[in-house]
């Protein structure tokens, strides 16, 4: 089934919430970047531009239990507890929707994102059937392009803003301030901004 960010009816009663999904798979792009793809039983109709919140850790780990200790006065307390053991995101992370499914098993979310870190770096370690709570849809929506239309993406990544925008059937310009990804090529490349504001598709008409 195509990738799709608008929803049918059968969305339009569920609301805004936190949802438990669970990983299909996470794909590596290029480098550094990865396509997570998230499946939910219900999640609410959704539109273009709108995002979610992912929580980047296990939400069902206790991560601070309470403990009894016998402390030697004079002498330092161990510390306990895997909040203290290691980097943790106790703050959700947000990712714009780059694809939604509504299929027979289930609503999947696209999500692409790159390691920048902790929270990044635990999604990219996460295996198909790895449960991921998310809070959503979030955001304002914008519209797409109607029939005699044509909508231009414009960014500075070709792994996220340019292949995210191919992805739904939309044109893109790049603007060379980033390292290339590999396999993504950008329909209108440009340095400048005074460049793509001559380009003819931007041109206004009486």
């Amino acid at each position: 089934m195509a990738s799709s960010l608008v929803t049918g009816p059968d969305s339009s009663a569920l609301k805004r919430d936190q949802f438990a999904s669970t990983v299909v798979e996470n794909v590596n792009l290029c480098r550094e970047h990865y396509r997570l793809v998230l499946r939910c039983e219900a999640f609410p109709a959704t539109r273009p531009g709108q995002f979610v919140q992912v929580a980047c850790r296990d939400t069902g780990e206790n991560y601070n239990p309470e403990s009894e200790f016998e402390w030697d006065e004079g002498q330092p307390l161990a510390p306990a507890g895997a909040e203290l053991m290691q980097p943790l995101a106790f703050l959700r992370r947000p990712f714009s929707l780059a694809g939604r499914r509504d299929t027979a098993n289930g609503v999947e979310l696209d999500l692409i994102q790159r390691i920048v870190g902790v929270g990044t770096d635990w999604m990219s370690r996460l295996k198909p059937g790895d449960i991921v709570d998310v809070l959503g849809p979030l955001g304002n929506a914008f519209r797409l392009p109607g029939e005699n239309e044509e909508a231009l993406m414009v960014g500075n990544s070709l792994a996220e803003d340019v292949a995210g925008a191919q992805a739904v059937g939309i044109r893109a310009a790049w603007r060379r301030s980033a390292p290339d990804a590999e396999g993504v090529t950008a329909d209108v490349t440009f340095d400048e901004l005074s460049e793509l504001l001559a380009l003819p598709e931007l041109q206004r008409t009486p």
